[in-house]
């Protein structure tokens, strides 16, 4: 317990910490964030459309893991729709994501546009520093026509230097998960999830979306019943801790919780969610160095986030260091 006279500099530390946050310059930092935008579709036939969404999924997870980068899912920008107003799901990025992606902490967008011409698959991709609305790379990449798994995986090539991970889906799974992921009814969008599941078995983002639907419906054993399946096949390390995530929250097992954020963590650092997660439970359990080193990890990849510079505080003198409190 603290006696009063810390208490005092605690609040005095924290208080001064937020108007410093609130003021502060942007910091540089190592990190990218960056948000991946839907595409446009430039060619002649509608029915390709589909194609946008899966540009901007498949390089989004293309860059999970790579150092320095913190690619945002658009499950999280898309989490800021009921404050900002909700867009077309399947309008071109770059007029309906921008601001999305600005609120959800981007300092890097990526928009970009596809064809399918002769046969051929053609797609590039503009990089916007946000700070100063330059552009800092404008990455092409072709492919067959029904090749935008291909094509998408090669720009996010691009971007991190190094090959991607192998996305486990097919063009048919993933046509139906977009469908999915764009579509306004519920019920259709449970039967296009069964259908990518079907057509691609090992897609843990079709599982992970279909729990959560579930999961929205109240239907908590549905949910989990469809992450216990999900579990029985070949997985990426990295998607499977995800997987035990949502099904620790689901069940309310705490311990199973930690375990699997503590995973996702040293699977892709440059996760700031993650990070503020696993240090808000080191708050509740009264870790507080540990919970210090959490909101630090955070802060390092968005180092304006006022909130989080405001809960380290709090950390730091709760852990008795004043100093960095």
């Amino acid at each position: 317990m603290f006696c009063n006279a810390g208490r005092g500099r605690l609040l005095l530390a924290a208080g001064a910490l937020a108007l410093a946050g609130c003021s502060r310059q942007p910091a540089g930092t190592r990190f990218q964030r960056i948000a991946i935008l839907r595409f446009e579709n430039l060619g002649a036939d509608p029915s390709q459309d589909w194609m946008g969404r899966a540009f901007s999924e498949v390089v989004t997870a293309g860059l999970a893991g790579a150092p320095g980068i913190y690619a945002i899912p658009s499950n999280r920008m898309h989490s800021f729709d009921r404050s900002l107003g909700a867009r077309p799901v399947s309008a071109p990025g770059i007029s309906a994501e921008r601001e999305l992606a600005l609120v959800s902490g981007a300092n890097r967008l990526g928009y970009g546009y596809y064809s399918v011409r002769g046969g051929r698959l053609e797609a590039r991709l503009v990089i916007e520093d946000v700070r100063n609305g330059k552009m800092t790379a404008e990455l092409s990449a072709n492919a067959p026509a029904d090749g935008v798994i291909a094509a998408a995986s090669d720009l996010a090539r691009q971007i991190r230097g190094a090959p991607p991970p192998l996305q486990p889906v097919n063009a048919a799974g993933l046509k139906a998960y977009v469908d999915a992921l764009e579509g306004n009814d519920p019920d259709a969008a449970e039967r296009s999830l069964e259908q990518a599941l079907a057509a691609s078995p090992d897609y843990a983002p079709a599982y992970r979306l279909l729990g959560q639907l579930k999961a929205q419906a109240q239907d908590r054993a549905g949910a989990l019943a469809v992450l216990a399946r999900a579990f029985s096949h070949d997985l990426r390390p990295i998607e499977r801790a995800r997987l035990e995530l949502d099904a620790a929250e689901l069940s309310g097992d705490r311990p199973a919780r930690l375990r699997a954020l503590d995973a996702v963590s040293r699977l892709d650092p440059s996760d700031p969610t993650v990070w503020r997660a696993l240090a808000a439970a080191a708050m509740t359990a009264h870790r507080y160095p540990q919970a210090a080193a959490g909101f630090k990890k955070a802060i390092e990849i968005e180092p304006e986030d006022a909130g989080t510079l405001n809960q380290l505080g709090y950390a730091c003198g709760y852990s008795g260091d004043f100093p960095g409190a």
